[in-house]
Parts: C-alpha cells; structure tokens; sequence
C-alpha cells in the first residue's frame, strides 16, 4: 500500500481538474480564432473580395482574444504541475509543516475568474 494513499488521490484529482480547466479554456480559445475564420470566409464568399478582419468592438478583435485564452489555458497548467509537485512533495516529508499553498490556488483561481470578465467583456461588447 502507498503510505498517504488518500491524500495522493486527492492531489492527483484536484491536478486533473485544474489540467482540465486549463484545456478546456485553451481550445476555447482555438474554437474562438476558427470562427473568426469560418465568419471571415463567409464575408470573403458574399462580397466577393477580401474583408477586414471582424471586430467584436471597436477595441478588440478575436484573434487577440483567442491569444489570451489559450495563453491563461497553458499558464494554468502550468501552475497546477507546479502546484501538484508542491503538495506532492508536501505529503511526502515527515515534518510537519503549515500549509503554503494557497498562492499559486489563489492565482489560478484568480486567471480563470479574469477569463470569464474577458469573455464577458467579449460579449457584452
């Protein structure tokens, strides 16, 4: 039996669904720069010329947009690999020690919670 069993299952969890946020956050993204494409063939098929690239407003386009979420998808990853060896090293030692963890939770908290203003923003624009 592997000593702290339930407390490795429950890092390992609690990594797999932040690695899951991560992706799914960054094919959004991927979706988001697609239809951006799918829109602007569309608009190239019935002018029948080039067009400009599709403003959601007058200040951000999609493709910037599409950019920042699969930047905060792999940057959340990131964090989670970080944060599960943190624990992982936590459960592991013999001394007892406070937990410090809540910094890289906090941030990665924080980005998918600024993802979701962004894309509201996004809409609402």
């Amino acid at each position: 039996m592997i000593k702290n069993y339930k407390d490795h299952a429950a890092n390992e969890r609690t990594f797999l669904a932040w690695v899951r946020t991560g992706v799914t956050i960054s094919v959004f993204g991927f979706v988001l720069e697609k239809f951006e494409l799918f829109l602007t063939s569309i608009d190239v098929i019935s002018k029948g010329k080039i067009a400009a690239p599709l403003k959601v407003s007058n200040i951000t386009a999609i493709g910037p947009a599409s950019f920042v979420l699969v930047f905060f998808g792999i940057l959340i990853i990131l964090l989670s690999v970080w944060h599960f060896l943190a624990t992982r090293r936590a459960i592991n030692s013999d001394t007892n020690s406070s937990y410090h963890g809540l910094v890289p939770v906090i941030a990665l908290s924080a980005m998918v919670m600024a993802t979701g203003l962004f894309l509201l923003l996004i809409l609402l624009a």
